[in-house]
């Protein structure tokens, strides 16, 4: 099994380490995209910021029966916000956090864990999502939001994923995609180049996102069916901004994250990129 720290997450927590409240309350919980109603006037204040991050999550969990006991695994599940934003909603429910993050899943055990309530339980575990550590058939869902890319192989964790969902489970998660041309590649690729900076690097190796319809097709050829996908894009793109603004108070303070979000924001506003929805269902 990979396990191994993340540079972004590491500056995140060395800031709230030292104290600064406003990268608490903004990253602390949920390290993923906002999502805005209203784009165009967005509330970049710390409170918008972790009112938009739980609306991902409300996005996320439209494709989840929470009115039923079910089991949860929330793959990339970061310091934990996913999860507890579950056990908020929701009534006897298991749920499982994975990481290859240690001290990701520190911080999920020490501020997460131990608020578990409405008959729900949590597991956090460091783990490697190419290679699950569950038995087949043991999950009514699998959750992946904005990490896909981090993983050695997207076919292996679509593979596994596949494995451990019960028969009738849902696989749901985000990702960004190329728009599906050649200009839309080449140019991110340029901005790969320009910045020195790629979406993921692991191992001395670097992957770049999929089109959407390659994605697709993996999927339908490991036995998943009844795809469905949401842009979600447009709504996302006040992020760029609000971690502008964090990182500029921080003092170069997250300088990995800051470098990050100003590629995808490039990407994203030159249509290189799209984020979406994915859900899938096992047969």
């Amino acid at each position: 099994m990979t396990v191994r720290t993340v540079p972004y997450s590491d500056e995140i927590l060395d800031e709230i380490r030292r104290g600064n409240s406003n990268v608490a309350s903004a990253l602390g919980a949920n390290i993923h995209l906002g999502y805005w109603n209203d784009e165009k006037n967005p509330d970049l204040s710390f409170e918008g910021f972790q009112q938009a991050s739980e609306r991902l999550n409300t996005e996320v969990f439209r494709h989840i029966d929470l009115s039923q006991p079910c089991r949860i695994l929330d793959v990339g599940c970061g310091y934990g916000g996913t999860i507890s934003d579950l056990n908020r909603r929701g009534n006897n429910l298991q749920l499982v956090g994975l990481n290859v993050d240690p001290n990701q899943i520190a911080r999920a055990c020490t501020e997460v864990k131990p608020l578990a309530r409405n008959s729900n339980t949590m597991e956090f575990l460091v783990g490697d999502a190419c290679e699950l550590q569950f038995s087949s058939n043991s999950f009514d869902y699998v959750l992946a939001i904005e990490c896909i890319g981090c993983f050695p192989s997207r076919k292996r964790f679509f593979k596994q994923a596949y494995r451990v969902l019960k028969p009738e489970g849902k696989l749901i998660f985000t990702d960004l995609f190329f728009a599906g041309d050649l200009n839309s590649a080449a140019g991110l690729l340029a901005l790969s180049y320009k910045h020195w900076f790629a979406f993921r690097q692991n191992r001395g190796r670097t992957t770049l996102p999929f089109t959407e319809a390659r994605a697709l097709r993996l999927l339908k050829g490991l036995g998943f069916s009844g795809l469905s996908t949401r842009d979600i894009n447009r709504k996302t793109l006040p992020t760029y901004e609000f971690v502008r603004r964090l990182s500029h108070d921080s003092n170069g303070g997250l300088e990995a994250l800051d470098r990050g979000c100003r590629l995808l924001e490039l990407a994203r506003e030159r249509n290189y990129v799209i984020a979406k929805i994915i859900q899938a269902r096992k047969i």
